[in-house]
């Protein structure tokens, strides 16, 4: 009786011995450790150039300048490679003379091709134009293509912007004309804080005016600086 006491103990041991070592075989490895990625917020949203906006995220850009006193423009994103910017703009100037009137227009964005060292997209700025001085009450539509506009990203709070641009017009009262631009683009943005960019942007070119029985060339300078605010 003893001895058999004693084998069904020893049967015990080994079996709680062997359920101990299945079960220590069958606890999962811990996960190895994995770095984060770095946070959106850190890098510069560029709004400028070729760049669209990502999405669930909307940038305000505020400027001021020549012609434009005043330039507010909204960007919304509404694919990841598409956005749409509805813009108003009060002006002071002309050309290179002194003239009054603001537009009320919508960007659209489109890209081409986006890399973390360039970014290209196809853009139009449609607007309805309204002159007020000198010579009364003017009306314009704009058609504000074709441009092409190019963001080069230097490190995370930089970037150069470049392009061309035809922001073609046509005077539709009192008179008709047409105004073709042919505009060479440049400028800057750099990430002052966390939700707030500071650019400068400059288009400068020939501005030919067709009108009836002729047409002229005059020199277009398009100066803006300001601030863009992301939300």
């Amino acid at each position: 009786m003893k001895k058999l006491s004693g084998l069904i103990a020893i049967v015990v041991l080994l079996g709680m011995s062997v359920t101990a070592t299945a079960e220590t075989k069958a606890a999962p490895a811990p996960a190895p450790a994995t770095k984060s990625a770095p946070a959106t917020g850190s890098r510069l949203i560029s709004t400028w150039g070729g760049a669209i906006v990502p999405l669930n995220t909307r940038m305000l850009d505020i400027s001021t300048g020549f012609p434009s006193a005043i330039f507010v423009r909204y960007h919304i994103p509404v694919l990841r490679k598409l956005e749409l910017a509805p813009f108003f703009t009060f002006d002071y100037g002309f050309d290179t003379g002194i003239a009054v009137g603001d537009t009320f227009g919508l960007q659209i964005k489109f890209s081409l091709y986006d890399s973390p060292k360039i970014k290209l997209a196809l853009v139009a700025d449609f607007g309805l134009q309204m002159w007020y001085w000198p010579g009364g009450f003017q009306f314009a539509i704009q058609l504000g293509f074709p441009e092409v506009l190019l963001t080069i990203p230097i490190g995370q709070k930089f970037a150069i912007d470049a392009g061309l641009k035809m922001p073609i017009a046509f005077m539709a009262y009192p008179g008709f004309l047409a105004r073709i631009p042919i505009l060479f683009n440049v400028g800057v943005e750099y990430k002052l804080m966390s939700k707030l960019n500071l650019f400068f942007n400059m288009d400068m070119g020939p501005d030919i005016i067709a009108f009836a029985g002729g047409a002229t060339v005059l020199f277009r300078p398009d100066v803006k600086f300001g601030v863009s605010m992301r939300f």
